[in-house]
């Protein structure tokens, strides 16, 4: 299920069955906060867009747009500090910045993971809003804690089960997607390569409010949801082809995430660039 605003890029092989080695912990003496996110920009100059993150005491309550504060994506908690909902605005059709375009409400179970998540986007006619309209549902089931399976429904269509994701773990790595399509038949499989003698330091309210885990178009999910740092993935589709990612990950002087890209198709481009208040 696709979001506006994709984090990615959208957007994710097995390792070594022998004992990885210890890593050394990540440490800093500065505490650090995301102030800032580019996503799939392929330079960063003084011109490009990025988004700027907003707290509400620890917590991401909203993402701007640098060159338009129309173009927003907020999130709301409840009490307990839980994600229960995420909207995103703009205002390209002049129809407002206040209008919801698109929204995803979270549910979890008593263990206080994400089991369900409800997605909604804008309907329109003849260029006027006609209200959200119910679009999906994302279902999670989980495996010893972790998620391990999401299947996808549209309220539409003679079948409304999509498919599901079929994500695997080698202790706290995602090492493989299988993706299936409605009919049952896999559609194409991603399997991961991680340093695993890095940390994976994305900041963990990043973490919070990505909830998808197994985009198939997206090999980010593996590297926001796993303890290393992701350095390979590898999609083979039903037909056979075969697609390899090659990711660079860089980190400032606090140890954390600064930036990074992906070579693939002979190109290499950024996906994500983080920076950070620290004190």
């Amino acid at each position: 299920m696709k979001q506006l605003f994709i984090m990615t890029i959208s957007l994710f092989i097995m390792t070594s069955c022998q004992k990885n080695p210890e890593i050394t912990p990540v440490t800093s003496d500065k505490n650090c906060s995301v102030k800032s996110i580019s996503a799939g920009i392929a330079d960063f100059s003084p011109n490009s867009s990025y988004y700027k993150v907003t707290f509400t005491g620890d917590k991401i309550t909203q993402l701007t747009n640098s060159l338009t504060s129309q173009d927003k994506k907020t999130f709301i908690y409840n009490l307990s500090g839980f994600l229960l909902k995420s909207e995103v605005f703009y205002n390209y059709d002049n129809l407002g910045d206040t209008l919801v375009r698109s929204r995803i409400e979270y549910f979890y179970d008593t263990d206080s993971n994400i089991i369900k998540a409800n997605s909604y986007y804008q309907e329109y006619s003849a260029g006027q809003s006609l209200g959200l309209k119910f679009s999906g549902i994302d279902s999670f089931f989980y495996t010893n804690g972790k998620v391990s399976q999401r299947k996808t429904y549209v309220p539409y269509g003679p079948n409304s089960y999509q498919g599901k994701v079929l994500i695997n773990w080698n202790n706290d790595d995602i090492v493989s997607f299988i993706i299936y399509g409605q009919n049952g038949l896999i559609n194409n499989t991603l399997n991961f390569t991680y340093d695993t003698l890095k940390e994976n330091k994305i900041d963990i309210n990043i973490k919070k409010i990505n909830y998808n885990y197994a985009d198939a178009s997206n090999s980010m999910e593996a590297m926001r949801n796993s303890k290393h740092v992701l350095i390979k993935a590898v999609e083979q589709s039903r037909g056979n082809s075969i697609n390899t990612y090659n990711y660079l990950t860089t980190f400032d002087n606090n140890n954390f995430i600064k930036s990074i890209q992906v070579n693939a198709y002979g190109n290499t481009y950024y996906i994500n660039r983080f920076d950070y208040n620290c004190n």
